[in-house]
């Protein structure tokens, strides 16, 4: 038996949204990846502070000053 995927709603008006039109492709891009991060609870574990901004530069690709 498979499982079902978790999902969330994103409206298609986000694409004319003004403040995700003013983000670059990239930081559009990590933002949805944070909103499937959050729905999965990754976000809501806790972690110690330089180990979860650690973590979640990982999930999304990101090294050094990329993520600040």
């Amino acid at each position: 038996m498979t499982q079902a995927l978790p999902w969330f709603r994103l409206y298609s008006n986000l694409i004319v949204d003004p403040a995700i039109e003013f983000l670059s492709f990239e930081d559009q891009r990590h933002f949805i990846w944070l909103l499937c991060l959050k729905n999965e609870g990754f976000l809501d574990q806790a972690f110690e502070a330089p180990i979860r901004e650690k973590m979640i530069a990982r999930k999304l690709g990101l090294q050094g000053e990329a993520l600040a």
